[in-house]
């Protein structure tokens, strides 16, 4: 038996120079379709989250006020 993991990883924006990470979360589930892991974390970005990115993710400057940073 395999696992597949699934990650997905929220941005300010597609720029490695001057966007930062939002968020990161993963699934590892079985070949039965069970989900046995999980890891969710929000992560305050180095500026402030362009309105349209929080319309896309609804990932808020207040969300994230309080998180770790990228470098943390």
């Amino acid at each position: 038996m395999s696992n597949i993991l699934f990650l997905d990883i929220e941005t300010t924006g597609f720029s490695t120079d001057w966007d930062f990470i939002l968020e990161i979360a993963a699934e590892i589930v079985s070949d039965a379709g069970h989900v046995v892991g999980q890891f969710h974390e929000l992560i305050r970005p180095g500026k402030p989250i362009p309105m349209k990115i929080v319309e896309l993710t609804g990932i808020t400057n207040a969300q994230v006020a309080d998180c770790r940073s990228e470098r943390e």
